[in-house]
């Protein structure tokens, strides 16, 4: 089985976000991720070494980020300020 090492990026994205937060590996410029039923996306399947390679290979591309909000990320919420 492959190890999985952490990514320096992905250490800091998690710590601002949150340890059980789903990421969404997402094509630079792009809103959404690339791949159907991305919302079904468990925290268990970010964690698999598949995954994770996706993930490092989008921080090395430039590429951006989505996190899936509500309880599959441990219940994080985005919260929209008004001025």
């Amino acid at each position: 089985m492959e190890t999985v090492k952490p990514d320096s990026k992905l250490v800091k994205i998690y710590s601002l976000v949150g340890e059980r937060a789903v990421l969404l590996p997402l094509n630079l410029g792009s809103k959404s991720p690339d791949w159907n039923e991305w919302q079904k996306t468990s925290f268990k399947d970010t964690q698999e070494p598949g995954y994770q390679r996706k993930l490092r290979e989008a921080c090395v591309r430039g590429g951006n980020f989505g996190v899936l909000l509500g309880p599959a990320s441990g219940g994080v919420v985005a919260n929209r300020h008004r001025h």
